[in-house]
């Protein structure tokens, strides 16, 4: 986050201010979208973008993961599946790029990150990686669905390559409240 504006991107970066100022616009997400509409955007988005964009896509959700507010891992981590579901939702939306090397090295850092809590061997990230390549991403929702308990309806639409999202459920003071934000 800056407060720069894209013309003193323009005018301190020269040239290189317009592929940043583009890759800046890539991952704003849209404010006027909320819940599973803002997600879904983004995913799309992400998913017609250049390598360079889903790069720092990819690096932003495995910092994310590894830096998540402690009080998701309440009520059984419901706010952390929740937010992993969501990440790996833009981790098959960047599944089809292959021109970069350092994409698979991030796809599989991150895909590790959603395993948190499973067993996972780096040969089962490395297949899972490696077959996502190929437009093949069974194998990595297979290890997801089973590392973040998603039921059938939920790995069934994952295969087909549909968006999956959860409402994220609220503790008990949040609900209580008169606020009507999105969690």
């Amino acid at each position: 986050d800056t407060d720069w504006t894209e013309e003193d991107l323009l005018t301190r970066m020269g040239i290189t201010g317009n592929r940043v100022i583009r890759w800046v616009n890539k991952l704003t997400d849209n404010p006027l979208l909320r819940g599973e509409a803002k997600h879904r955007h983004t995913c799309e988005k992400i998913e017609h973008s250049d390598p360079e964009v889903k790069l720092i896509k990819l690096a932003d959700m495995i910092d994310n993961n590894l830096s998540y507010p402690s009080h998701w891992d309440k009520d059984e981590g419901r706010r952390l599946k929740h937010f992993r579901l969501r990440c790996f939702n833009l981790w098959l939306a960047c599944t089809n790029t292959t021109e970069y090397l350092p994409m698979d090295f991030f796809k599989r850092s991150l895909l590790s990150c959603l395993l948190a809590g499973r067993a996972t061997s780096q040969q089962e990230l490395v297949q899972a990686s490696l077959s996502s390549l190929d437009g093949n991403n069974n194998l990595a929702i297979d290890l997801f669905a089973d590392a973040i308990g998603l039921n059938t309806d939920e790995v069934k639409s994952l295969k087909k390559g549909d968006y999956v999202y959860r409402e994220p459920k609220r503790r008990k003071e949040e609900t209580s409240g008169t606020s009507g934000r999105d969690s």
